[in-house]
């Protein structure tokens, strides 16, 4: 007996990508470099587990996000469900489908810094 959140669940991604505008991006997971231009972080099985992912490259504003584990919208449609099916519902809710990890950009659009004159 499955719901729809739980059938969705399992083609997930076991990984979330990010990269840059910018070629040469390092790439910094949790204040550990890992990766240039594109990084592949994978998933982690322990639920609510927040990854700071932040990005730089020489002469550019560095940008972070936070890839975190969240109520999954997808899921406002078991609402619905529950009048009809509330088995389902609560299939959804045991095998934890109700959450998921997202972050609120993937892409990162790097911008010069500006050069400042020199105080003398």
């Amino acid at each position: 007996m499955m719901n729809c959140d739980t059938i969705v669940k399992d083609y997930t991604p076991n990984s979330y990508y990010f990269s840059s505008n910018e070629i040469d991006t390092s790439f910094y997971v949790d204040d550990k470099k890992l990766s240039e231009t594109i990084l592949e972080v994978q998933i982690p099985e322990v639920p609510n587990k927040t990854i700071k992912i932040r990005v730089e490259k020489t002469d550019f504003k560095p940008e972070e996000v936070e890839l975190r584990y969240q109520y999954n919208p997808n899921v406002n449609i078991n609402w619905f469900l529950l009048v009809f099916y509330p088995v389902g519902v609560l299939v959804d809710y045991f095998n934890d489908s109700f959450f998921s990890y997202s972050a609120e950009k993937d892409f990162f659009i790097l911008q010069k810094t500006p050069n400042l004159p020199k105080m003398t």
